[in-house]
């Protein structure tokens, strides 16, 4: 109750994986100003996650938003109220993208919607 179809999914794709014995990695690509969605993303699947130990969250952050991300992590780690073994979180810096893609607009075979760069 109270999880979106996309926390639910992850939460059984985490599960699969543990069955599976392997850790489960959860990426996000955020900017600051979602930061208290992604939080409360972040704590959902540690909630549900039946070995947080084996959780290994990915965030890729842009440069300007890697210090409060830093902030954030110190907050969701906090928010776990010390359980061991605590999930590991890394920030990732996000990187341009390695062409132009706005020269993909110039060819007429794509669909125009999927030629918005998205740098993530």
């Amino acid at each position: 109750p109270g999880c979106s179809a996309a926390e639910t999914q992850q939460v059984l794709a985490a599960e699969d994986a543990q069955a599976a014995g392997g850790p489960v990695h959860v990426a996000y690509a955020a900017d600051r100003r979602v930061f208290v969605g992604l939080l409360a993303s972040m704590l959902s699947v540690a909630r549900h996650a039946s070995d947080l130990g084996g959780l290994r969250f990915h965030l890729i952050l842009d440069q300007r938003d890697l210090e409060v991300g830093v902030d954030l992590v110190d907050c969701f780690l906090g928010s776990l109220h010390g359980k061991r073994p605590a999930p590991s979180v890394e920030l990732h810096e996000l990187r341009p993208l390695p062409f132009n893609a706005t020269d993909l607009s110039k060819l007429q075979r794509y669909r125009r919607e999927f030629l918005k760069p998205h740098p993530f």
